[in-house]
């Protein structure tokens, strides 16, 4: 993922682990296909479930 992203070895080893994280989740959500959107739950839905 972090090649993916663009990072160095050399600059991995600059980032803390929460920081690529950050960067992973960012990158992801970024490059995320517009698909089926969430919605809230209706209570028809909990009654189904």
């Amino acid at each position: 993922m972090s090649k993916v992203m663009g990072f160095s070895v050399s600059e991995l080893n600059d980032l803390s682990i929460g920081q690529v994280l950050d960067q992973s989740v960012e990158y992801v959500n970024a490059h995320k296909s517009g698909g089926e959107k969430s919605r809230k739950a209706t209570q028809a839905d909990f009654d189904n479930f």
